[in-house]
């Protein structure tokens, strides 16, 4: 039974809603078995039709909360971005960086245009946070592999003189755990590499003395800004034909290994 009473705690975010979910979701499910049981025990919380269930149950939490703020289009987006964790429900921030990164360089090349709360990796991963998607990890100031590991859940730091906790960078991370199914999370997916998509564009100013310029081109056609170190071949002109790739490292979308187009 104590395990059980556990495995409920784990599950959900201490809200009454989600034991009753919970409970509701189990019931029926044992009802479709062969068989009959007076109690419910951890091996039932295994159950892949538990999990997907309740996963989608708290996602739909979720959901209904953003959708209240912000449209379809953006939750979806917002999903998406879950696909460049590569399946990695455990994380380190350096790992979190080059999902974020990747992922808005990515929607930044096809002109998708960001929800508010993409505005950086430091908003985003608060924002992650706030919705108790992640918790972070930290030790005591003790340095010794026995030193004690706190994990906070904005949910549990939460309190009348904070109510806004906030999120620490350079960290660990986890996602919470019954939410990894709907999320596609927890178990690591291989990706292979595949050549980074070039853009074409038309060069629209060039600042020699101060060695930039930009460039407006790509699906959208969104201006990039590049250095003149990225180009390569001979000195570029306004109105040159190029291609390019995209970054957003540098925090507005910029031109990388740009090559004058015949």
């Amino acid at each position: 039974m104590s395990n059980s009473f556990l495995a409920f705690l784990r599950f959900s975010y201490y809200r009454p809603r989600d034991v009753n979910s919970m409970i509701a979701t189990i019931q029926d499910i044992l009802k479709k078995k062969s068989g009959s049981t007076e109690y419910v025990s951890d091996i039932d919380f295994s159950d892949s039709s538990f999990r997907d269930a309740h996963a989608e149950y708290l996602l739909g939490e979720i959901r209904d909360q953003l959708l209240f703020y912000y449209s379809q289009d953006e939750y979806d987006t917002f999903l998406e971005f879950f696909l460049h964790l590569r399946g990695k429900r455990k994380f380190t921030y350096e790992e979190y960086l080059s999902a974020f990164n990747e992922f808005v360089a990515q929607c930044a090349a096809s002109g998708k245009k960001l929800p508010q709360f993409f505005e950086n990796d430091t908003v985003f991963l608060q924002f992650l946070y706030d919705q108790n998607v992640i918790c972070y990890k930290e030790r005591d100031q003790d340095e010794s592999k026995d030193s004690e590991l706190f994990i906070r859940w904005c949910f549990r730091e939460r309190t009348l003189a904070n109510m806004a906790p906030k999120v620490r960078t350079g960290m660990e991370y986890e996602i919470f755990y019954g939410l990894s199914k709907a999320l596609n999370v927890g178990r690591p997916i291989r990706v292979k590499r595949s050549v980074k998509r070039r853009l074409i564009g038309t060069v629209i100013s060039v600042d020699g003395e101060k060695g930039f310029g930009f460039i407006r081109g790509g699906d959208k056609q969104i201006e990039y800004y590049f250095k003149l170190t990225e180009f390569s071949g001979s000195h570029v002109r306004i109105s040159d034909k190029v291609s390019f790739e995209v970054s957003t490292k540098y925090g507005k979308p910029r031109a990388l290994t740009i090559k004058r187009e015949r």
